[in-house]
């Protein structure tokens, strides 16, 4: 037996608690929330929205005036709250080993607070890059310095370590990489169709785009009938390819529509900002779809040149010069489909659950030695 699995064997035997939260634009296999399934922790989540007599934005209001902390937190509700408070009732009860909020920066207020009434091991993962709006307002504000009573954190990419340990402690932060199911994104079995007229390249999401770019290159091939965009996005930003009468946009589509989505495209272009770990992408690669994509941020963590292209950021030029020798060379995205799944399944989900064990373990042990 390896260290690896000797760790996951103890680490396996740990009481967790995980705190937990879906974000709306994520596909009903995606997201990280799919972590404590794997972990098979015991969870609480936020409950689903009441109908209450005000608007979220006033109760939003509210709670910032009987609670100014909660600014402190990235999109912080009232069913935030209440899941915090749960968690503290639980923790205790259920005799959590450890603790393990899934998304630190949405989750964590009042147990921050009140760390030393948790008796186990505090975990959180954290998902936003330093460069994002809200990390700059934490970081201006000295509200990170809150994250130094975590005993461990987890991170979306290598880019986010530095930094974390600034805040959290020298040695307590993971990089522990973003997972996907592979065995519900997969690539079909019938070979694509080769229309050397029509390279079919897609573009999903919306979090950290430069939209910029994305718009300028699509733009730029709006006469060329060798290729065609298409583009799978939320309803409340679809209006950002309104000045794009050619595209093609898919909204409110089902998980099953988005794979057939996926599988059919050459390939999938996300030219980002910023970013650490990004879903789309991941979801791309296992379903054998090469991606274009930038060299920043947590990007090259997931995308090589082997399962796809990283292109500079910003640089419009380089990607309409790769778009444009894709179309006259399709060979190269063949070659790279097989790459791509192998790609995805160094990330799936049964790999990144021993290394968070290892994680928990990790943070496990030095809270054993500390008294709260």
């Amino acid at each position: 037996m390896n260290s690896r699995e000797q760790n996951e064997n103890k680490s396996s035997g740990l009481k967790i608690l995980t705190l937990s939260k879906r974000w709306h634009h994520h596909t009903k296999s995606g997201g990280y929330d799919r972590l404590k399934d794997e972990i098979g922790s015991f969870n609480i989540h936020p409950k689903p929205k009441q109908n209450y007599f005000f608007s979220d934005r006033i109760r939003r209001r509210v709670l910032r005036k009987l609670m100014p902390s909660v600014t402190d937190v990235n999109r912080y509700r009232l069913k935030d709250l209440s899941a915090e408070i749960r968690t503290l009732i639980s923790v205790n009860r259920y005799k959590a080993d450890v603790l393990h909020a899934l998304y630190g920066e949405d989750q964590l207020n009042i147990l921050l607070r009140y760390r030393e009434r948790l008796k186990c091991a505090m975990v959180a993962s954290y998902h936003l890059p330093v460069e994002s709006f809200f990390m700059q307002k934490i970081v201006k504000e000295d509200v990170y310095k809150k994250l130094s009573v975590l005993d461990a954190a987890i991170v979306m990419s290598n880019s986010m370590i530095s930094d974390y340990e600034k805040w959290v402690g020298e040695g307590k932060v993971f990089f522990v990489p973003h997972g996907i199911d592979t065995d519900i994104f997969f690539p079909n079995h019938v070979e694509k169709s080769r229309n050397h007229h029509s390279l079919k390249i897609l573009t999903v999401g919306g979090h950290g785009r430069d939209w910029q770019s994305l718009k300028t290159i699509i733009y730029f091939f709006r006469d060329n009938n060798n290729v065609k965009f298409k583009a799978v996005s939320p309803k409340k930003i679809k209006k950002m390819f309104k000045d794009l009468p050619k595209l093609k946009v898919l909204t409110g589509i089902s998980e099953a529509q988005l794979i057939e989505e996926y599988r059919a495209a050459d390939v999938v272009l996300l030219p980002v900002t910023y970013a650490t770990a990004n879903n789309s992408l991941l979801e791309a690669l296992a379903c054998g779809t090469p991606v274009i994509s930038t060299n920043t941020g947590g990007i090259p963590d997931y995308l090589d040149s082997k399962s796809g292209w990283l292109l500079p950021p910003g640089d419009i030029t380089e990607a309409v010069n790769l778009i444009s020798n894709l179309i006259e060379r399709r060979e190269q995205i063949i070659k790279k489909e097989a790459e791509a799944r192998i790609k995805a399944l160094k990330y799936d989900w049964k790999e990144i659950t021993g290394q968070i064990r290892e994680v928990y373990q990790n943070a496990f042990d030095n809270w054993n030695k500390k008294e709260y």
